[in-house]
């Protein structure tokens, strides 16, 4: 569905405003790790919002962060 026709009562939503208590959730990473000769990277993080995930990606130098997608993990 377009998201012009999205009213946010789907329960799709993964905006940290969603995020209600912190409950902590899994988030795909897909970037460039600069501090292996600028690699591309695809890999899962546990936390608690989209803003501590990149703070974490960040203090790692993986950088150009292309996409992050709150989802579960096909590994569970």
């Amino acid at each position: 569905m377009s998201k012009f026709f999205d009213y946010g009562d789907s329960g799709t939503n993964t905006s940290d405003e969603t995020n209600i208590g912190g409950e902590e959730r899994w988030f795909n990473i897909h970037g460039t790790d600069d501090s292996i000769g600028g690699i591309k990277l695809s890999f899962w993080l546990w936390g608690e919002s989209e803003d501590k995930i990149r703070s974490l990606c960040k203090q790692k130098d993986i950088v150009d962060i292309t996409k992050i997608i709150q989802k579960d993990p096909p590994f569970l």
